[in-house]
């Protein structure tokens, strides 16, 4: 009798004391993988790969904030890196699109992506997700221009969108929609599916795919290069088929084999003569060839056509190339995002003219070694905020999170306490209770 009066409480004590630790533990295990479904992101893709730089981007089911942690494979993700559009503080969006720069060639890459307020951390099933640039390429071939017009069902610019753009044998190249719904690529800058080379393309014959995402609305197009600058305009949550669809000059594009010259008289200076000019591209600064510009990040100016689509090389120490559209004054700017090197450099601009034929102008400058020690004379401008350079490897890769919600995070300090307090409590009550 006295044996059952001792050991009765022993028995209900640890009984008591399993139950709290099963408790505790789906408590706190619900807890801290308990997250806002709406912030999880989808659709996330890899583009824009080539030797120095990658695209990450995806879409929330709310306007939320996005960035991307990185680092090396087996180093600390200890890099961080904002939606391009972040130029100064956090957006929140629909779609997000990050590029990370300033890489080295063949290496590879880790990174999770932040998302939502609480900055919380989505890998790949357990494990950051992993990518490899590609190896350095030497000369880029003639540019050749991409791009086009999207829009809302409403008819408004669908700003914000991304654009994905796949041809045969090339990997997914992706860029944001930019003001007024346009959108660029370079073609010459395609890296081919394993990153070795420039992909190969017909300019007349070769049919693209491209894809527009908005988070609430997509739509995919296919249309031939030769019907590529520009591509009909596309509107969003309607997929179209521009194969058949051709671009014939309107009746203002045609002009007669000797344009005219008109004169006013008395013939004086240049300035009393009223030409009818052909397409001009010019580069102003650098006004001259080999000129020593005194900043790592100038500003590159010219003149043009008002709306028309210039591709852009910056061939010496570092290669970098860009598109960007005429401004409506007729004037064009674009800036670096990263430090250019000291020495000798070349800008090259190549445009499509209206006869289907390339243009270029070609200045070469010199970054003097003063320049190191100065900061930048000028910002880049808003028009150069384009990136569509080389792109991914497989041509889409599309990743989900884990789970519907967040991933587990290590090194989170409120879980620690809360986790050892718990201990403790039921250590307490354990022992408590066995001493009964």
């Amino acid at each position: 009798m006295n044996l059952l009066k001792t050991r009765f409480p022993t028995i209900l004590g640890l009984f008591f004391f399993v139950v709290t630790v099963v408790g505790t533990i789906f408590f706190f295990q619900g807890k801290s993988v308990k997250t806002n479904p709406e912030i999880v992101p989808s659709k996330i893709r890899i583009t824009n790969i080539s030797d120095n730089k990658f695209s990450v981007s995806w879409i929330t089911s709310v306007e939320t904030g996005g960035s991307v942690e990185y680092g090396e494979v087996g180093e600390k993700l200890t890099n961080k890196a904002s939606d391009e559009r972040d130029s100064s503080g956090t957006g929140k969006y629909l779609t997000h699109h990050v590029t990370i720069e300033k890489l080295q060639p063949s290496t590879s890459y880790a990174f999770r992506i932040l998302s939502g307020d609480n900055q919380t951390r989505f890998d790949n099933n357990g494990s950051p997700y992993a990518v490899s640039t590609g190896p350095v390429i030497g000369a880029i071939p003639p540019s050749k221009n991409f791009y086009g017009k999207v829009e809302l069902p409403s008819k408004q610019a669908a700003d914000g969108a991304i654009a994905y753009l796949t041809i045969p044998g090339g990997s997914t190249a992706s860029t944001l929609v930019r003001e007024g719904g346009n959108y660029a690529f370079t073609l010459s800058t395609l890296r081919t599916s394993d990153l070795a080379s420039y992909v190969k393309f017909d300019p007349s014959a070769t049919i693209s795919n491209v894809t527009i995402e908005s988070g609430q609305l997509q739509s995919v197009s296919s249309v031939t290069l030769a019907n590529s600058a520009p591509v009909p305009t596309i509107t969003l949550g309607q997929n179209t088929d521009f194969l058949s669809t051709a671009q014939t000059p309107s009746v203002a594009q045609v002009v007669e084999e000797t344009p005219s010259v008109l004169i006013v008289e008395p013939l004086g200076s240049e300035s009393d003569v009223n030409i009818v000019t052909t397409e001009t591209v010019t580069i102003l600064n650098p006004r001259v060839e080999g000129e020593t510009l005194t900043t790592l990040r100038p500003e590159f100016r010219g003149t043009g056509p008002v709306g028309k689509m210039l591709s852009l090389a910056l061939t010496g120490q570092k290669a970098i190339s860009d598109t960007f559209a005429v401004a409506s004054d007729g004037t064009w700017s674009w800036s670096p995002l990263i430090d250019l090197k000291v020495g000798v450099q070349k800008i090259t601009i190549s445009f499509a003219t209206t006869s289907g034929t390339t243009q270029r102008v070609e200045r070469e400058f010199v970054i003097s070694t003063s320049a190191a020690a100065l900061d930048p004379a000028f910002v880049s401008s808003p028009s150069a905020s384009l990136n569509p350079v080389a792109s991914s490897a497989p041509i889409v890769r599309e990743a989900m999170p884990a789970t519907d919600t967040a991933v587990p995070v290590t090194g989170v300090i409120e879980n620690t306490l809360l986790t050892a307090g718990a201990g403790l409590v039921i250590m307490v009550i354990g022992a408590t209770l066995l001493l009964l």
